[in-house]
């Protein structure tokens, strides 16, 4: 083979294997809460939106108050429908923030989903999350990682009716928390990961070569 067929096949190599990446670059939903609750529903008391003091910017700020204790915010439409292709690769993230109080190891989310019956799944926060500040949790789309309640886990992802997000299930008097920059993201592969790796070894070493027959 031609040197120059050999940089050009690099090259190519190098565009498909780095075009595996895509979908991670490009969250399915998407809120930065920056100019308000963006679509997502406070559900009961003790919820506002603060233009500043997010990570950055804007956030949705929490205030227990003890009553009702079931207090969540509802994802918008953008966030629901069919998961099963995010299954093992996919994540569900937030910013995560304990301004004061006790944290609480019943946070989380929660997922209802199903066709014909309905199901659900209840992804629990860890404990400390957000005590020293801002803090990324990331939910990985793996059943492991879930607690299933109702129905089965396949069921559940096909049909995404419905997500809360629970910064405060049940908790003491007095809990401030706060939310921001939540994402529901791909994620690149391992065999995606390793086919790009080798892919920029391959374009490097084509390189290499072309400039030591200069």
């Amino acid at each position: 083979m031609k040197r120059t067929h050999r940089i050009k096949l690099g090259v190519l190599l190098c565009i498909e294997a780095c075009g595996l990446f895509q979908p991670a670059l490009h969250a399915q939903g998407s809120s930065t809460f920056d100019t308000g609750f963006d679509g997502w529903n406070p559900i009961f008391f003790g919820w506002s939106w603060q233009s500043d003091g997010g990570n950055p910017g804007g956030f949705v700020r929490f205030a227990e108050s003890g009553i009702p204790p079931y207090t969540s915010m509802a994802a918008p439409a953008t966030f629901l429908g069919d998961w099963s292709s995010l299954d093992g690769i996919g994540s569900l993230r937030y910013d995560f923030r304990l301004f004061s109080g006790t944290p609480d190891s019943t946070a989380g989310i929660m997922v209802t989903g199903g066709f014909g019956t309905s199901g659900s799944m209840f992804w629990r926060q860890p404990v400390t999350a957000g005590a020293l500040g801002w803090e990324t949790v990331t939910a990985p789309l793996n059943q492991s990682s879930w607690e299933i309640q109702d129905g089965t886990w396949d069921a559940i992802l096909s049909s995404v009716t419905e997500v809360r997000i629970f910064p405060d299930y049940f908790d003491h008097f007095g809990e401030v928390t706060g939310v921001d920059n939540i994402a529901l993201v791909p994620e690149p592969s391992p065999a995606a990961t390793v086919a790009v790796a080798l892919a920029i070894f391959g374009c490097a070493c084509l390189w290499r070569r072309k400039r030591s027959t200069k």
